[in-house]
């Protein structure tokens, strides 16, 4: 190691941020970094520590958002009202990521900007259409789709110089859902998973929003499953139909993997627990 920078707050990050390049690595909960270090032996990189910016440390509400500070940790929002009052499907994937002891340390901007394929907030809030905050060693902020600032595995649109201060997550609905399944039922990295969400009106459903994860670089929008659900009425909601979507969006989007043979049916299982949710929410 040959630097190791810890700014107290925001002003102190951009200053630090004029010295970050290449070998320059951003550390939040660390949890996939230290593993990554470990693995690939990695002992000749600068440090920035944001832990100790309260200031990105934030779990509020606003008459049409929520917003979230990108040092928060999985614990805190799996644990939070503002987030299980309404944004049920977040709360249920922080709630079941790892084990307690790693959601004491990772935080949302970490697990964003780690990008990882099978990471289980990306399909969430890339159906919530959240939106990340950045800033850059000039002070300059910018906000943008969280899922335009990812590219693919590992892969972001950040530039050298960006962090992501907070996520914003618009009031859309209070339909959403999340649901995964791993080697085992808890403390699992997802083999695939899904986030869900459903604008109603009288049984209705007027718009969906559906994003399947682990089935490809980044999770992916299975517009034919949206196509199928928008403009229906819940209670016509076809489960055959629905296993055969999900059958095809997998085998379209992995064709040369062996994992497709599990995958193919294993959709049908996480959709399934999805529009039962939301079949009890509306009393049906």
């Amino acid at each position: 190691m040959n630097n190791f920078y810890q700014p107290n707050n925001e002003k102190e990050l951009v200053e630090v941020l004029k010295l970050k390049d290449e070998n320059t690595i951003l550390l939040a909960g660390a949890t996939d970094v230290m593993v990554e270090m470990k693995q690939k032996r990695i002992f000749d990189k600068d440090f920035i520590d944001l832990t100790k910016i309260s200031e990105f440390n934030f779990i509020e509400e606003f008459d049409d958002n929520v917003q979230i500070g990108s040092i928060t940790k999985i614990q805190d929002i799996a644990d939070n009202d503002i987030i299980k009052d309404n944004f049920h499907s977040l709360a249920t994937a922080t709630r079941h990521m790892g084990s307690k002891q790693i959601r004491n340390r990772a935080t949302i901007g970490g697990n964003v900007a780690n990008a990882s394929q099978s990471a289980d907030t990306l399909p969430v809030l890339f159906s919530l259409n959240a939106l990340c905050e950045v800033i850059n060693s000039n002070g300059i902020k910018r906000t943008l789709k969280v899922d335009d600032l990812i590219i693919g595995r590992g892969k972001t649109n950040l530039e050298k110089d960006e962090v992501i201060t907070k996520i914003i997550i618009p009031k859309t609905s209070k339909y959403n859902y999340f649901s995964k399944l791993g080697s085992r039922k808890e403390v699992t990295i997802s083999k695939i998973n899904c986030g869900s969400l459903f604008i109603l009106k009288d049984f209705q459903i007027e718009k969906s929003h559906i994003y399947i994860g682990a089935i490809g670089i980044k999770a992916i929008n299975a517009i034919e499953l949206e196509q199928y659900f928008d403009g229906k009425n819940i209670r016509q909601i076809e489960d055959e139909q629905i296993r055969k979507i999900g059958f095809d969006i997998v085998e379209k989007a992995i064709p040369n993997r062996e994992s497709k043979y599990y995958k193919r049916q294993a959709i049908y299982g996480i959709l399934s627990d999805i529009l039962e949710e939301l079949r009890h929410d509306n009393g049906i």
